[in-house]
């Protein structure tokens, strides 16, 4: 990948924390605050912000797949790896592992006396095309943040139109500064093109000043656009948003109407290993943001990611539903196995309270698999990396370990199934066709988008029947959300042009969801 260069921002630098103290936002004449000593402090709900109960920070459906397997107990292991089927042909040589992370709910009876600090950059979009709606609900987002956030979390606002600049440096929340960023955002006013790329980069620059205190670092990217200045392809924005893992931040991206690049925004989200989020109407303001407040104050690890480390001849052959995680596998060699076989590492970044994450991997073993007759053997150990934000920060790894057993008895086979793995696997593969019938359906093949999402639905369905109880409930409700795409896009082939439009967009954003984003 091109090295993409940071120099002409690169003075954005000096206007770190320490410096903040020293100047004002360029709206607004309340002075910037420094980072304090002891952040944090004991939260308080933000007003409007829902409670979400005695398990975990969950709505409309984000984390259907929590709700089936709920939260971790406490104590228990977060990390979990089973094949699809606990014995395999041994003619084939392959096993699909469903590995899945569930990090533990946050009763009210144990929640914490204080949270780990909460960083938030927000970039906003100032371009001509926001004119009107879509810049008043930008400013509403902005405000819902600086809101909704507790005292001693830290927040900075920049702007893009044809070049990118700083609105207001990073302020750590207090009475005072709240109402300078409130000043602040009142005082945007619109300009020129749409340079993203410079937008995105100074954001992640200010976020990734935050002191060790803020583990929660978050980019909240607010657009109506489509990037045309500057480097502009979704390719190289996801690849600046990925970067930011580096730096411990994510990007949560907002779509604003419907003349957003969802594409774009996608990659953002994916690549960060974020959200992405589609607002058109101002009644789902609220909504969206008190979603995306509640995850962010509700962390138990940052840092996070999986290694799936292949046993001695065993080979990673394929991942699905990597958009379930957070961010994109990277293969390395993992160092320790004694072939030096390539391992799979899949960043995570923080994981909220009760928040659940999967993928599907394919593995592959050498030979017929003789030696694998007698006795389930180790395919992968699959490790989870973390910081534990419950436990003073300290560095943890959890591990399991995936097995399978090989046989010639096709009936033995097809009675080995692992129901929660076989629930991952159905639903992998059906949210991978989900997207890529949004695609069809922007291209503006809605007939075919409509065609691919019943025969999905009907495939899942027709899994669902012969599944075991403990999979059936997932699969079907996954089935039910493929019928209403199925008949959205079927109708919109007829539709108005702003019909369409906002039916693609509804696609995508079911799509990532269901994805994990």
């Amino acid at each position: 990948m091109p090295v993409l260069s940071r120099g002409k921002l690169a003075a954005t630098l000096s206007l770190g924390l320490a410096t903040a103290a020293l100047t004002g936002c360029s709206h607004g004449d309340g002075p910037a605050v420094a980072a304090p000593a002891n952040p944090g402090g004991t939260p308080a709900p933000a007003a409007g912000l829902p409670d979400h109960g005695d398990t975990t920070l969950t709505s409309d459906g984000t984390y259907a797949a929590l709700r089936d397997h709920g939260p971790a107990a406490p104590g228990a292991s977060w990390i979990g790896a089973k094949a699809v089927h606990d014995v395999v042909l041994a003619s084939e040589g392959m096993a699909d592992v469903g590995v899945w992370v569930d990090a533990p709910g946050m009763p009210r009876s144990s929640r914490r006396a204080s949270r780990p600090g909460v960083d938030v950059a927000l970039v906003i979009d100032v371009s001509g095309s926001m004119a009107g709606a879509k810049f008043a609900h930008a400013k509403e987002a902005a405000l819902t943040i600086v809101n909704g956030l507790v005292d001693g979390d830290i927040v900075s606002i920049d702007s893009f139109d044809d070049r990118a600049q700083t609105v207001c440096p990073p302020l750590v929340l207090d009475a005072r500064s709240r109402q300078t960023l409130r000043k602040a955002i009142d005082g945007m006013h619109l300009g020129g093109n749409t340079n993203m790329f410079d937008g995105l980069e100074l954001a992640e620059m200010h976020a990734a000043q935050a002191p060790a205190t803020h583990a929660v670092r978050r980019v909240v990217m607010l657009s109506d656009g489509r990037a045309n200045v500057g480097a502009s392809s979704p390719e190289l924005l996801g690849e600046i948003a990925g970067r930011g893992l580096n730096a411990h931040t994510q990007v949560t991206s907002i779509g604003l109407g419907l003349d957003y690049d969802e594409q774009t925004l996608d990659a953002l989200a994916v690549s960060s290993g974020g959200r992405m989020y589609h607002v058109n109407e101002a009644d789902s303001i609220d909504h969206t943001l008190s979603e995306e407040l509640g995850m962010l104050t509700s962390a138990v690890a940052s840092d996070a990611y999986v290694e799936i480390i292949p046993a001695p001849g065993v080979h990673v052959e394929r991942v699905f539903g990597v958009g379930g995680w957070h961010g994109e596998a990277t293969f390395f060699h993992g160092g320790g196995t004694a072939t030096g076989n390539v391992a799979l590492r899949i960043p995570l970044g923080s994981l909220f309270a009760g928040q659940h994450r999967e993928a599907l991997v394919r593995l592959r073993f050498d030979g017929d698999g003789a030696a694998w007759r007698k006795q389930a053997r180790a395919l992968a150990s699959v490790q989870l990396h973390f910081r534990d934000l419950n436990d003073d920060d300290v560095d943890r790894v959890q591990e399991a370990v995936a097995r399978v057993r090989t046989s010639d008895d096709a009936g033995e086979v097809a009675s080995s199934v692992e129901p929660q793995a076989q629930a991952i696997a159905a639903t992998v593969l059906a949210s991978d066709e989900s997207l890529a019938a949004t695609r069809e359906a922007q291209s503006g093949n809605f007939a075919e988008a409509s065609k691919k999402l019943a025969v999905v639905g009907a495939e899942l369905r027709h899994r669902a029947a012969s599944a075991p109880a403990a999979a059936k409930p997932r699969m079907l409700k996954e089935a039910d959300a493929l019928d209403d795409q199925s008949r959205s896009a079927g109708a919109a082939a007829a539709a108005t042009p702003a019909v369409r439009r906002e039916t693609v967009l509804k696609m995508n954003s079911a799509g990532m969801k269901s994805s994990g984003f």
